[in-house]
């Protein structure tokens, strides 16, 4: 099941979510969720997993703890708002070893997706964590006495723990910044420890076009969502016809960045009122020159405390 339509109300999501938990009902199948950090609209209120609670096939592990089905131990990691790290929850639940390791995190140099990365053929920046993240590291989850690991958050599908499973990724793309991404979900044997990958082909895709104005466009695909990025200008009709056909249109706007060449007079480097007032008479763009003056009248004047001083009062505060 799939909903094109990324702007559906809420009723209409919900509605499919449930058809797809029925339909796993009427198979003998169980299902076992984790909310991610989108889940939560604020604290207190009900994540929008509560939807499936009144699904008797459907468990929603709201904490860390182990589920799945008999025979496979399953630790849960959700999304968390704690003052704990994840690596230390983590600890305190994977004391002993588990089939599968079912976690929202963000891993410490995955890649996100492209949405995260600079355009035009520049390479993905991995992730940095910041202060307060949930986040963790490839080596700490290869520590782990876990068989195979199931992340979620970053929608780029890949392997961080040498064969052991990763981020599964999306069931489908969601924008632009996902262009290129496989959409999918992961079928893993837990008898086995195989792993098999069910592409689900048919959602809407993007992709986008780089074109010259006036260059013909051929839209190829009904079921891609198309955008064109014209390298200038584009002709306002043409893009406008591209838009009745539901076509995203952006203009590629070169940067050019206009130099003056001067020569700087002897002795003014390190007289920095004098190298300000040079800079302001050598701009060729208008430049607010009041406030350059003010700036150096300030900088001229008496009643600035010289850096020494401002060290020794610091010194002076610690002591």
């Amino acid at each position: 099941m799939n909903l094109s339509d990324t702007s559906a109300s809420t009723g209409a999501v919900a509605q499919v979510a449930l058809e797809w938990a029925q339909a796993l009902q009427a198979h003998g199948i169980e299902a076992l969720m984790i909310p991610g950090n989108h889940d939560y609209s604020g604290p207190g209120r009900a994540d929008a997993l509560h939807v499936f609670d009144a699904c008797e096939n459907v468990t929603v592990a709201r904490g860390v703890g182990f589920g799945g089905p008999v025979g496979v131990r399953v630790l849960c990691v959700p999304w968390l708002y704690t003052d704990k790290s994840f690596d230390e929850v983590v600890l305190d639940a994977a004391s002993v070893p588990c089939d599968l390791l079912l976690a929202h995190v963000q891993v410490r140099g995955a890649l996100q997706n492209r949405r995260h990365a600079m355009e035009f053929g520049q390479p993905m920046k991995p992730y940095e964590p910041r202060p307060g993240d949930w986040s963790t590291t490839r080596e700490f989850l290869a520590s782990l006495p876990v068989r195979h690991f199931a992340l979620g958050d970053f929608h780029m599908r890949q392997d961080l723990t040498d064969g052991r499973g990763g981020y599964v990724g999306a069931l489908r793309q969601l924008d632009f910044g996902e262009e290129g991404n496989p959409a999918g979900f992961e079928i893993w044997d837990s008898e086995s420890n195989l792993t098999e990958w069910i592409e689900l082909d048919e959602c809407p895709q993007h992709r986008t076009i780089i074109a010259r104005p006036g260059e013909s466009v051929a839209l190829l695909d009904d079921c891609i969502k198309y955008r064109v990025r014209y390298d200038g200008a584009p002709d306002p009709l043409e893009a406008r016809e591209l838009e009745a056909q539901g076509v995203q249109v952006e203009a590629i706007v070169e940067r050019r960045e206009r130099v003056k060449r001067c020569n700087v007079p002897s002795g003014m480097v390190g007289d920095l009122p004098a190298t300000l007032r040079f800079w302001a008479e050598q701009q060729t763009d208008e430049v607010d020159v009041d406030r350059a003056l003010a700036a150096l009248r300030l900088l001229d004047s008496d009643d600035l405390v010289p850096a020494e001083a401002m060290d020794e009062q610091a010194q002076t505060m610690a002591e």
